[in-house]
Protein backbone atom coordinates (compact mmCIF):
# COMPACT_ATOMS: atom_id res chain seq x y z
CA UNK A 1 0.00 0.00 0.00
CA UNK A 2 2.77 2.72 0.68
CA UNK A 3 4.84 1.38 -2.86
CA UNK A 4 7.49 -0.46 -0.79
CA UNK A 5 8.47 -3.76 -1.46
CA UNK A 6 8.81 -6.50 0.66
CA UNK A 7 12.41 -7.67 1.52
CA UNK A 8 11.76 -11.44 2.15
CA UNK A 9 14.05 -13.80 0.54
CA UNK A 10 12.02 -16.57 -1.42
CA UNK A 11 12.44 -19.35 -3.19
CA UNK A 12 11.59 -18.99 -7.47
CA UNK A 13 10.26 -22.48 -7.68
CA UNK A 14 8.06 -22.70 -4.67
CA UNK A 15 7.34 -19.02 -3.52
CA UNK A 16 7.98 -19.65 -0.07
CA UNK A 17 10.16 -17.49 2.43
CA UNK A 18 13.45 -18.72 2.74
CA UNK A 19 16.29 -17.26 4.68
CA UNK A 20 18.71 -14.69 2.87
CA UNK A 21 21.78 -16.10 5.20
CA UNK A 22 21.66 -19.62 4.75
CA UNK A 23 23.92 -20.80 1.79
CA UNK A 24 21.72 -23.63 0.57
CA UNK A 25 19.21 -20.61 -0.61
CA UNK A 26 21.56 -19.30 -2.34
CA UNK A 27 22.15 -18.97 -5.75
CA UNK A 28 24.12 -17.37 -8.75
CA UNK A 29 23.07 -13.55 -9.62
CA UNK A 30 22.01 -15.18 -13.33
CA UNK A 31 19.50 -17.59 -11.85
CA UNK A 32 18.12 -14.83 -9.54
CA UNK A 33 17.79 -12.64 -12.53
CA UNK A 34 16.24 -15.09 -14.52
CA UNK A 35 13.77 -16.40 -12.35
CA UNK A 36 12.91 -12.64 -11.43
CA UNK A 37 12.28 -11.84 -15.34
CA UNK A 38 9.93 -15.07 -15.09
CA UNK A 39 7.58 -13.38 -12.51
CA UNK A 40 9.04 -14.58 -9.53
CA UNK A 41 9.49 -12.28 -6.82
CA UNK A 42 9.80 -8.42 -6.66
CA UNK A 43 13.56 -8.34 -6.94
CA UNK A 44 16.75 -9.82 -6.52
CA UNK A 45 19.02 -9.84 -3.14
CA UNK A 46 23.08 -10.10 -2.94
CA UNK A 47 24.01 -12.44 0.46
CA UNK A 48 26.91 -11.23 2.09
CA UNK A 49 28.69 -14.10 3.39
CA UNK A 50 32.71 -13.60 4.19
CA UNK A 51 33.30 -16.16 1.55
CA UNK A 52 35.86 -15.12 -1.02
CA UNK A 53 34.86 -13.75 -4.60
CA UNK A 54 37.87 -13.86 -6.62
CA UNK A 55 41.50 -13.15 -6.39
CA UNK A 56 43.02 -9.92 -7.20
CA UNK A 57 45.84 -9.06 -9.90
CA UNK A 58 48.24 -10.19 -6.69
CA UNK A 59 46.56 -13.05 -6.45
CA UNK A 60 45.20 -12.27 -2.78
CA UNK A 61 41.26 -13.30 -2.18
CA UNK A 62 38.78 -10.62 -2.36
CA UNK A 63 35.43 -10.92 -0.57
CA UNK A 64 32.18 -8.59 -1.36
CA UNK A 65 31.68 -5.60 1.04
CA UNK A 66 27.91 -4.15 1.10
CA UNK A 67 27.96 -0.33 2.33
CA UNK A 68 24.46 0.62 3.33
CA UNK A 69 23.02 4.68 3.53
CA UNK A 70 19.87 5.04 4.89
CA UNK A 71 17.16 7.92 4.88
CA UNK A 72 20.21 9.99 2.67
CA UNK A 73 17.20 11.63 -0.15
CA UNK A 74 15.65 14.84 1.70
CA UNK A 75 18.28 15.90 3.84
CA UNK A 76 21.22 17.81 2.79
CA UNK A 77 23.93 16.78 5.30
CA UNK A 78 23.65 13.06 4.46
CA UNK A 79 23.22 13.44 0.78
CA UNK A 80 26.63 15.45 1.00
CA UNK A 81 28.13 12.75 3.22
CA UNK A 82 26.77 9.86 0.83
CA UNK A 83 28.21 11.69 -2.49
CA UNK A 84 31.36 11.79 -0.77
CA UNK A 85 31.46 8.14 0.32
CA UNK A 86 30.33 7.07 -2.92
CA UNK A 87 33.01 9.42 -4.42
CA UNK A 88 35.70 7.96 -2.50
CA UNK A 89 34.99 4.20 -2.38
CA UNK A 90 33.97 4.68 -6.85
CA UNK A 91 32.32 1.28 -6.69
CA UNK A 92 29.29 -0.12 -7.87
CA UNK A 93 26.62 1.94 -6.11
CA UNK A 94 22.82 2.42 -6.57
CA UNK A 95 19.79 3.61 -5.31
CA UNK A 96 18.41 1.21 -2.56
CA UNK A 97 14.28 -0.10 -2.58
CA UNK A 98 13.27 2.75 -0.40
CA UNK A 99 14.58 5.28 -2.87
CA UNK A 100 15.76 7.18 -0.07
CA UNK A 101 18.97 5.51 0.50
CA UNK A 102 22.28 4.20 -1.24
CA UNK A 103 23.57 1.45 -1.25
CA UNK A 104 27.68 0.52 -2.73
CA UNK A 105 29.32 -2.75 -3.18
CA UNK A 106 32.57 -3.27 -3.28
CA UNK A 107 35.55 -5.82 -3.31
CA UNK A 108 37.99 -5.95 -0.58
CA UNK A 109 41.58 -7.87 0.50
CA UNK A 110 39.99 -8.36 3.91
CA UNK A 111 36.85 -8.34 5.30
CA UNK A 112 35.89 -5.22 6.85
CA UNK A 113 32.71 -3.64 8.56
CA UNK A 114 31.02 -3.84 11.50
CA UNK A 115 27.60 -4.14 11.04
CA UNK A 116 25.62 -0.74 11.67
CA UNK A 117 27.10 2.49 12.82
CA UNK A 118 25.80 6.23 13.46
CA UNK A 119 27.20 7.08 10.01
CA UNK A 120 26.02 3.93 7.70
CA UNK A 121 26.20 0.53 8.05
CA UNK A 122 28.80 -2.14 6.27
CA UNK A 123 28.79 -6.02 6.05
CA UNK A 124 30.82 -8.43 4.86
CA UNK A 125 28.70 -11.54 5.84
CA UNK A 126 25.36 -12.53 7.64
CA UNK A 127 23.61 -10.15 5.40
CA UNK A 128 20.76 -10.36 2.58
CA UNK A 129 21.11 -6.64 1.07
CA UNK A 130 18.47 -6.50 -2.01
CA UNK A 131 19.36 -4.03 -5.31
CA UNK A 132 17.55 -2.08 -7.77
CA UNK A 133 19.90 -1.71 -10.45
CA UNK A 134 19.31 2.22 -10.09
CA UNK A 135 21.97 3.85 -10.63
CA UNK A 136 25.26 4.99 -12.38
CA UNK A 137 26.82 1.82 -14.34
CA UNK A 138 30.06 1.08 -12.56
CA UNK A 139 31.78 -1.85 -12.26
CA UNK A 140 32.11 -3.67 -8.25
CA UNK A 141 35.74 -2.82 -8.02
CA UNK A 142 38.34 -3.39 -5.49
CA UNK A 143 38.16 -0.34 -2.82
CA UNK A 144 40.35 -2.33 0.49
CA UNK A 145 41.98 1.09 1.10
CA UNK A 146 38.84 3.08 0.98
CA UNK A 147 36.68 0.82 2.77
CA UNK A 148 39.35 0.35 5.73
CA UNK A 149 39.64 4.47 6.24
CA UNK A 150 36.07 4.30 6.15
CA UNK A 151 35.39 1.80 9.11
CA UNK A 152 38.24 3.62 10.83
CA UNK A 153 36.18 6.52 11.01
CA UNK A 154 32.76 4.73 11.46
CA UNK A 155 34.01 2.63 14.35
CA UNK A 156 37.48 4.55 15.67
CA UNK A 157 36.64 3.37 19.13
CA UNK A 158 36.54 -0.50 18.26
CA UNK A 159 39.85 -0.50 16.24
CA UNK A 160 41.52 1.24 19.04
CA UNK A 161 40.45 -1.93 20.93
CA UNK A 162 39.91 -5.55 19.64
CA UNK A 163 38.06 -6.66 22.73
CA UNK A 164 34.99 -4.34 21.86
CA UNK A 165 34.58 -6.93 18.60
CA UNK A 166 33.18 -10.22 18.72
CA UNK A 167 32.07 -12.10 15.34
CA UNK A 168 28.34 -12.42 16.74
CA UNK A 169 28.07 -8.54 16.35
CA UNK A 170 28.03 -8.73 12.59
CA UNK A 171 24.95 -10.67 12.48
CA UNK A 172 22.31 -8.31 13.26
CA UNK A 173 18.50 -8.71 12.46
CA UNK A 174 17.86 -6.62 9.16
CA UNK A 175 15.61 -3.07 9.38
CA UNK A 176 14.04 -2.22 6.25
CA UNK A 177 15.55 1.22 5.39
CA UNK A 178 12.50 4.04 5.43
Amino acid sequence: PDGRFDKIPICPSTGYNVSGTDQTNHMTFEVALQAHQSGSGDGIGIALTSEALCFNDGGKLQYLIGVDLDKVKGCSEKTKAARSICKTIDSYSEVSPSGTGIRIFALSDELVGKGQSPSGEMYNTGRFLTVTGHGPQREVVNATDQLKTLECQWWPEELSNPSNYSLSSRSQASYPDT
